[in-house]
């Protein structure tokens, strides 16, 4: 029984209208991601949409429950009976909670089409950069947040009140966050123990928890910046207000002066034609467009010309797109396996190459040390002991020798 005004019934109309723009928007992701077999989750905004349904569906319920409680408590809007209504009182307030949640969801997601923006997406693409990291310091300062909170309620609890329970505990140690302790107050419940609490609380919390968030930030929002290239700081919204008026007063004076070109050129030819001129063989791509594009279209006017076909187009389209993309997609693979083969051959030849180069040296030394102990072993053999000074134990002996030589001049140039 919440609509009974006239302005009750305009914020039902505005809630029947937010109900089929998000079963339209779901519907439409449905489709999109089942056709393409793809995971929306990838996507933080799906999962911020699919946030808002859940509440959306557990607002409904929630209210249709309240309703069917207020029905059986046989309630009459104009009566003052007595009636015991806690349970349809507490689910309605249970689904103002829940719509509480989804207006802050909705509000928070309205951030996604704010990205769009040079200056807005700098703030939320650091946010979303830093998402991770950011988790996980609120993890690590909910950990100590709950250390210190014990830690309080037990050294404290009996002497202080705001540290009498767990619970309260918890929140005095979450508003001191943001504001100092009672050291006073601590001395007097400890005078060991109270110090302690004090220094080491400030330390940990104030000092590292709190200083971890803001370099957390700041490296993200540096790195953002860098990779979007802004060298230019004074003031954002303005700096890109300027500049995008700049750029829309171009493209308009250009529009502008094309179509006055356009329309020149048509009435020129308007006039040679009316004349009797022969203009059925020229053409102007700024008049009449590209030739390819302009048999395209053509084309696609025959194709269009039966409505059988409308949807097999459409699927062509899609395939088309699809196959664009999965084209983009393999040529950046190709791209980055092709630079980690650059960076192997590299590798390799900075070291395997030297290595292999090394190895050759070694093994053919060995060679050559044994081809000149086979040469003298086998001249010593040949000459024996009765050849003495022989001619040809002569010749021999400096053939050895002169391989010898070789052998080592070949080394001295390696």
């Amino acid at each position: 029984y919440r609509y009974l005004s006239t302005t009750d019934f305009v914020v039902l109309g505005f809630e029947i209208s937010l109900l089929c723009l998000l079963v339209f928007d779901a519907t439409e992701k449905y489709i999109f991601y089942s056709r393409y077999d793809t995971n929306p989750f990838l996507d933080v905004w799906n999962v911020v949409d699919a946030a808002a349904y859940v509440l959306f569906i557990a607002i409904m319920g929630t209210r249709l429950q309240a309703v069917k409680a207020m029905a059986e408590s046989g309630f009459v809007p104009g009566t003052l009976a007595a009636l015991d209504l806690s349970r349809a009182i507490k689910l309605w307030d249970d689904a103002d909670a829940l719509l509480a949640s989804l207006a802050l969801v909705l509000w928070v997601r309205s951030l996604k089409f704010m990205k769009e923006s040079p200056w807005m997406g700098l703030a939320i693409n650091t946010i979303q950069h830093a998402f991770s990291a950011l988790l996980a310091v609120t993890v690590i300062a909910i950990i100590l947040l709950i250390a210190f909170a014990h830690c309080a309620y037990l050294a404290f609890g009996s002497q202080l009140v705001q540290f009498s329970s767990f619970r309260s505990s918890m929140l005095e140690c979450f508003q001191a966050l943001f504001r100092d302790l009672d050291y006073n107050e601590l001395y007097a419940a400890g005078t060991a123990s109270g110090p302690i609490f004090y220094v080491t609380f400030h330390i940990f919390m104030s000092m590292i928890v709190m200083h971890l968030f803001i370099a957390v930030v700041v490296e993200s929002f540096l790195s953002i910046r860098n990779a979007a290239a802004i060298r230019t700081w004074t003031f954002p919204p303005l700096f890109y207000f300027v500049t995008d008026v700049k750029k829309w007063y171009a493209e308009y004076k250009f529009n502008k002066a094309k179509a006055k070109r356009i329309a020149e050129k048509r009435h020129a030819r308007e006039l040679r034609a009316a004349r009797g001129e022969d203009i059925e063989g020229e053409w102007d791509e700024e008049l009449d467009g590209p030739r390819g594009v302009v048999a395209m279209d053509e084309a696609a006017q025959r194709e269009s010309q039966n409505p059988q076909d409308n949807e097999h187009n459409l699927q062509q389209t899609d395939a088309k797109a699809m196959y664009v993309m999965v084209q983009a997609r393999l040529d950046e693979v190709e791209r980055s396996i092709d630079q980690k083969l650059m960076a192997l051959d590299s590798f390799i030849a900075k070291t395997v190459s030297p290595l292999a180069s090394v190895m050759e040296g070694l093994v053919r030394q060995q060679v050559d040390r044994a081809a000149a102990a086979a040469i003298e072993s086998t001249m010593s053999a040949r000459q024996g002991p009765s050849s003495g000074g022989g001619v040809f134990g002569a010749q021999a002996n400096s053939a050895a020798r002169r391989v010898l030589a070789e052998n080592k001049q070949q080394k001295k140039d390696q």
